[in-house]
């Protein structure tokens, strides 16, 4: 999927997705948000909970002191 088209018109329903992030010398950092266009429907509230509840576990966990991620 490539970008959309700038003559494009987001309608009722539809997702849009924002993401953006920059390069620096000590690393990389990511921001991703996605909005929907009026009123979610159940599925997608559902399915943005699920996400949610990962982010947070992920945030959650904790590892040893030392850990760097690299093997």
């Amino acid at each position: 999927m490539g970008p959309p088209s700038p003559e494009a018109t987001l309608q009722p329903g539809e997702f849009l997705p924002l993401d953006s992030g920059a390069q620096y010398l000590g690393g990389t950092t990511d921001d991703t948000r996605t909005l929907v266009i009026g009123n979610p429907t159940p599925e997608q509230v559902e399915r943005h909970t699920e996400v949610l509840k990962a982010h947070i576990n992920c945030a959650r966990q904790r590892f040893p002191k030392g850990t760097t991620g690299v093997h």
